[in-house]
């Protein structure tokens, strides 16, 4: 399972690039392996250099629902969005355990309430796929 470099290592490694006159964009991606497969990718982009973004930008658009530039001239900027995003993900898998270990204790069926709140208030990606594994027990950290 590959995860990003931290924000530290992308500026380090523009750093060595520019060096050379070598380009450098840092393009973490945010999906599972099948959300990937069918196109259903956010990538945020960051280059030392922003121009190389709207050169890139076409590309990975065709393999994402969002590509999202940062043009602050910080190669590690698209990692610090992708730090922020997986620490947003790892707060709603905790809060849906701990949400749906109470219903269960007072007799609720888990799988209902993830039903319900995933079509109504929690409409998204996160919550449907991620809660869909936690109210069926089909996630381990």
């Amino acid at each position: 399972y590959y995860n990003a470099p931290s924000p530290t290592t992308s500026r380090i490694i523009a750093s060595a690039h520019a060096k050379r006159s070598i380009g450098f964009v840092a393009a973490p991606i945010f999906a599972r392996p099948d959300g990937l497969a069918l196109g259903h990718a956010t990538i945020p982009l960051s280059s030392s250099h922003p121009p190389l973004l709207a050169q890139i930008q076409p590309l990975l658009q065709r393999t994402a629902t969002k590509v999202q530039p940062f043009e602050e001239k910080d190669a590690g900027a698209a990692n610090v969005v992708k730090l922020a995003g997986n620490f947003l993900i790892a707060s709603a898998i905790e809060s849906m355990s701990e949400a749906f270990a109470l219903v269960e204790q007072q007799g609720l069926n888990r799988e209902a309430v993830h039903t319900l709140f995933s079509e109504t208030i929690f409409d998204c990606l996160i919550y449907k796929g991620y809660g869909q594994r936690v109210a069926t027990r089909d996630h381990a950290p």
